[in-house]
């Protein structure tokens, strides 16, 4: 009764129409069919739905069920010349079914999904080319933004997910959900879910503003044996000489040193038995996964190794939610793996990318994924709008300042914690003074000295990066 109640509460406060719960009767018509291959048409004619609601499975591009997904995809997709599009997460074929399914009509449908198509490049290849290639259109009429996914199964899954509400026709107005319990209004919501016209970004193999274009320096693929992590100061001389320090995301923003074992040119009679053993360990290592098997042999070298290089802006490719990225600039080559990007640059360069505009760039291209920021290299800086020969004395003067206070006052503090939960007043002082200089260099600045919004910053640097493509596109 509680429950018959509550519905015909529910049915008032949303002036919903349907089937009372009681009586019960025989209404149910359960398919059980793969539901990307059958015709949803001949379950439910367009003309009788009005809401299309559910939680399509979460399989990645490889695994047990990978062959399935594969045939699925090529069905769905057909020849399609859309680079990337088979590197799209599964949970898009239903995406495509259903907007299908829904052109031309007012029914409204929404999904539960992984996050992955609402940020980085799957933004540009699914919303974008996928569905331009089909001419179909849709709109979002209301998303919840990225959350954990919880269940009360024993063996819980690990993925962010979101919701994604669409119809045929553009909303008059369109709401942004939080888990925790606000939401916001706008006129349009676009597919990165942010308020905002549908602006894609395209992924560019060249750094769009003409700067030079990141790279990782090391992918290691060693298990981990060619590493150590504690102190090697009580280790023999000939050891330290076979050693150097190796840093990865996670040592970084730790602010600790890994040292790496670096026997390129090293004959064998020089390792010991501590040093033979690791690299044995390495080429069982690789043995066992079939994309390292050329390098079986060379158990003693990591996989890829870049020159090193001097004056670059290092970058970790995914860090904690904060107002200013962890990074530093080195002026002296050292070893980094392929969880960091190096960009090549001087610190006029690296007082851009240390300041808030950079943040937001990437936070909106890039996204937010597990409460994390994903920098995907080269996706968000490749796509960032920088000024062209910057020599701005005021801005190289903040620049070494922050460098100076992370990595010289503060430099055995946590990143995250230092850039987030305890600022001290010196460094939050140079941060600003940091943005001010570079929302001056943009242009940024409100003719009353207000810094723009982060909207406005947005909106301005999309139109900015609308305008080195277009100029790409007639050179």
């Amino acid at each position: 009764m509680v429950k018959v109640l509550r519905d015909e509460d529910l049915r008032k406060e949303y002036r919903l129409t349907g089937i009372p719960s009681l009586p019960l009767k025989s209404t149910g018509n359960i398919v059980n069919e793969n539901s990307l291959r059958v015709d949803w048409e001949s379950i439910v004619p367009k003309d009788r739905l009005s809401y299309i609601i559910g939680n399509p499975p979460f399989i990645g591009m490889t695994g047990p069920h990978s062959s399935i997904c594969d045939k699925d995809r090529d069905m769905l997709y057909g020849n399609s010349k859309v680079k990337g599009y088979k590197r799209l997460d599964y949970v898009c074929c239903f995406f495509l079914k259903a907007i299908k399914y829904i052109q031309s009509s007012e029914i409204k449908m929404a999904f539960v999904t992984t996050d992955s198509i609402t940020y980085g490049e799957y933004v540009n290849t699914f919303w974008n080319k996928v569905l331009a290639e089909n001419n179909l259109k849709c709109y979002l009429i209301f998303a919840y933004k990225p959350f954990m996914w919880d269940s009360q199964s024993y063996d819980k899954a690990q993925v962010s997910v979101s919701i994604l509400g669409l119809s045929f026709n553009k909303p008059t107005e369109a709401i942004l959900y939080n888990n925790e319990g606000w939401y916001q209004e706008g006129e349009e919501l676009n597919f990165y879910l942010k308020f905002a016209k549908n602006t894609f970004i395209e992924r560019l193999d060249a750094q769009i503003s003409g700067y030079k274009k990141p790279y990782n320096l090391i992918r290691a693929y060693d298990g981990n044996y060619l590493r150590y992590e504690g102190s090697i100061e009580n280790f023999p001389q000939f050891k330290k000489d076979l050693m150097k320090p190796f840093y990865t995301a996670t040592s970084l923003i730790k602010r600790k040193v890994i040292w790496c074992y670096w026997l390129k040119d090293v004959p064998e009679d020089k390792w010991d038995k501590d040093i033979s053993l690791r690299v044995a360990q390495v080429a069982y290592f690789r043995s066992v996964h079939s994309s390292m098997q050329d390098m079986v042999n060379y158990g003693h070298l990591f996989t890829k190794t870049q020159e090193l290089v001097s004056n670059v802006v290092v970058v970790p490719l995914s860090q904690g939610i904060k107002s200013h990225l962890a990074m530093f600039y080195s002026e002296s080559p050292l070893f980094y793996d392929n969880s960091i990007i190096c960009i090549p640059g001087d610190k006029y360069l690296y007082g851009i990318l240390s300041s808030k505009l950079f943040q937001i760039w990437v936070s909106f291209v890039g996204g937010l994924q597990y409460g994390t920021i994903i920098t995907t290299d080269p996706y968000a800086y490749n796509t960032f709008p920088i000024p062209k020969d910057i020599k701005d004395p005021e801005l190289l003067k903040h620049s070494e300042l922050r460098h100076n206070l992370l990595f010289d006052k503060y430099k055995d503090v946590n990143l995250n914690k230092l850039l987030k939960d305890a600022i001290p007043l010196d460094v939050q002082d140079c941060l600003d003074k940091l943005d001010h200089t570079v929302y001056r260099i943009y242009g940024f600045i409100h003719d009353d000295g207000s810094l723009y919004s982060d909207d406005e910053v947005l909106s301005s640097l999309l139109n900015m990066y609308k305008e080195r493509v277009d100029s790409l596109d007639h050179q």
